[in-house]
């Protein structure tokens, strides 16, 4: 008892790089935090566990530029989790678990209609 026991082992598909940051964040609304790893390159994997405790990958990306940085938090909005992320030419930008509605402006709407109005003659 006490003794850490090997439980699983972790290797990523997506890089062989260095691992940058590891942490444990409620990113989703589960009572289960989720495993966050972010590497070197620009790579960012967010894991979950199964009904076994091994985690199972369920997010992915890939920045185009090498990381310094990453951390998870409610930042912008406490009601949706982020991750803040910190390049090496020092740009900081976050991702969001907040669900992104765009509205469609005028013109992508009349050219919605136009686009629909086409389809329509075609049939």
């Amino acid at each position: 008892s006490g003794v850490p026991v090997h439980r699983w082992e972790l290797c990523s598909q997506n890089t062989r790089n260095a691992v940058l940051s590891i942490e444990h964040y409620g990113l989703l609304r589960e009572k289960q935090e989720q495993l966050i790893v972010a590497y070197e390159d620009g790579v960012i994997e967010v894991y979950t566990y199964d009904e076994f405790d091994y985690p199972t990958l369920i997010y992915e990306t890939k920045i185009s530029q090498r990381l310094t940085a990453v951390r998870a938090g409610n930042f912008a909005h406490a009601d949706f989790p982020e991750l803040i992320c910190v390049t090496y030419s020092g740009t900081i930008f976050g991702l969001t678990t907040e669900p992104v509605v765009e509205e469609a402006t005028d013109i992508e709407r009349s050219s919605g209609t136009h686009v629909q109005a086409k389809i329509e003659k075609l049939e």
